[in-house]
């Protein structure tokens, strides 16, 4: 190879160019350029007759999507069909299919998707939260498997996640430099893993800043209920109630502004409110919601491509093939919730 290196470092700088050193992808890709080389994903994938990609050639990944409740559908969930527009997106540009599969995240006896009952795929991305012994049953079946926004309770494959912990705790961090030393943190009893990372990172920005943390203002609703009102109410009702909260997620930030208006409280006069996740509803609310922003097709994008990256590797038994976990940044998008005390 002209640029000095093997063949599968030319691979990995047009298929996983995150894992190549920034010298070393800039050469490969001057020489490639030069030399008018196009990676053979960035060809044209085989058509059949009808003009879409021959399946015998292009290959087949599912996206398994684990839903709360029965009519959470994948394209109306207000954080995951973004997720899924980015898979799909890179899919795309890799020229792979994507197939689209729904399951609740708490029934074990739901059948398995045929795609995975038939084998049509490849590898599959498992999205969103789901118990043990139901991404069990998917992990059994496919070798290949990436978790996308839900850590992978075995270790054993490769997981994309947001920076729950860094953004709660940047989020109480923000918060501090208000002048605010009294904040809650709303969540719920059960919650998922990515609640229990930002409950994580909101207690380790108190014990960075030598700012004690009173635990009556970690406040969880009761399992199973999905209107956490009493426990808002209670606690915007305390003669000592915090001067601003955090909320779990963009929903629970929602309900302490409700509850807030509902006691003719001002926000953010009489309690700041930042939220997680910056769903698109957050910039209309009133007043528009300061919150974490999750870069949703970020974590589809990176999902496809790991996956792609873990099917390649597979099929070569001299590449190593340890699991990885991607982080992916979450920022502060600064609205009118929250102000200086």
């Amino acid at each position: 190879m002209e640029a000095g290196v093997s063949a599968s470092t030319v691979s990995r700088t047009f298929n996983t160019p995150h894992l190549i050193n920034q010298k070393t992808k800039q050469r490969v890709l001057e020489v490639a350029k030069r030399m008018n080389y196009r990676p053979p994903r960035s060809r044209p994938a085989p058509s059949s007759p009808d003009g879409s990609p021959d399946s015998r050639t292009s290959p087949v990944i599912g996206f398994q999507f684990f839903s709360e409740w029965a009519n959470d559908t994948l394209q109306g969930n207000a954080f995951y069909s973004h997720v899924l527009a980015g898979a799909l997106a890179e899919a795309s540009d890799l020229g792979i299919r994507l197939m689209l599969s729904t399951s609740q995240r708490h029934d074990p006896t739901a059948p398995l998707p045929s795609m995975v009952e038939d084998e049509t795929v490849a590898g599959l991305l498992l999205v969103g939260v789901a118990d043990k012994q139901i991404t069990d049953r998917f992990t059994e079946r496919v070798s290949n498997i990436v978790f996308v926004d839900h850590r992978d309770p075995s270790g054993r494959h490769d997981t994309v996640l947001s920076d729950n912990f860094g953004g709660a705790q940047a989020a109480t961090e923000y918060l501090f430099s208000l002048g605010h030393r009294r904040i809650a943190f709303l969540t719920g009893e059960d919650q998922p893993d990515s609640f229990t990372e930002r409950l994580n990172g909101f207690i380790c920005a108190h014990f960075a800043a030598g700012i004690p943390v009173d635990p009556s203002l970690i406040v969880a609703k009761p399992f199973g209920d999905d209107d956490p009102t009493g426990v808002v109410q209670a606690m915007l009702s305390r003669p000592d109630r915090p001067t601003a909260i955090l909320g779990a997620n963009d929903d629970h930030a929602f309900t302490v502004m409700r509850v807030a208006h509902h006691m003719r409280l001002a926000i953010p006069g009489d309690i700041s409110v930042i939220g997680f996740d910056d769903l698109q509803f957050s910039a209309k609310s009133i007043p528009p919601l300061t919150s974490m922003r999750v870069q949703t097709e970020i974590l589809g994008r990176l999902g496809v491509r790991r996956l792609f990256a873990k099917i390649a590797d597979s099929a070569d038994p001299t590449r190593a093939n340890l699991p990885s976990v991607s982080l992916v940044p979450v920022h502060l998008i600064e609205r009118q919730s929250c102000r200086k005390i």
